[in-house]
């Protein structure tokens, strides 16, 4: 005999807790790398950001700083590739969702694969592309469905004006 298990209000709440906990990561991952490499730039006796790219940073006697920062950066992102997933369900239709969870997923292991493929420069630059290539299109597929709905206007534009400025940022 096949018993239907109907989720209880708890493992409701819990799994939207949850879904809000990746979201969360999402938020916090950017800036969190952002403001470890700052300080991890300023430690840096004779790095300048205006000269030298961040990957610098991942090499020498405190490479583990900014290799680390990548990895937890990364691993957060992909965190948040499956809270974006179910957060977005309602809204974006299945096909553009997967695919735009694909990107977010492979953002996540580029950010990753940048932080343990410094030595070897092809692959620290292929993950480097996978990254915020990836990230440069998904912003451009979710903003161009966003910006179609009036609530998510706004957010849809952000999205689309994020991702030409990253694009210029990649290419320049």
């Amino acid at each position: 005999m096949i018993r239907l298990q109907l989720p209880s209000e708890r493992a409701t709440a819990d799994w939207s807790r949850l879904i809000q906990l990746f979201l969360l990561c999402g938020a916090i991952s950017g800036p969190l790398a952002v403001l470890v490499i700052t300080i991890d730039g300023f430690l840096r006796p004779g790095y300048s950001p205006i000269s030298q790219v961040v990957s610098d940073l991942g090499v020498g006697p405190h490479a583990w700083i900014l290799n680390t920062t990548l990895v937890v950066s990364g691993q957060l992102s992909t965190l948040f590739a499956f809270g974006f997933f179910q957060a977005m369900r309602p809204w974006i239709g299945r096909r553009r969702l997967l695919a735009s969870t694909a990107l977010l997923l492979l953002t996540g292991t580029g950010i990753v694969d940048s932080g343990l493929c410094t030595e070897y420069r092809p692959v620290h630059m292929l993950s480097f592309c996978v990254a915020f290539g990836g990230l440069s299109i998904v912003l451009w597929l979710i903003g161009l469905h966003l910006r179609k709905d009036r609530a998510w206007r706004g957010y849809g534009w952000y999205s689309l004006i994020s991702s030409l400025v990253l694009a210029l940022l990649i290419l320049t």
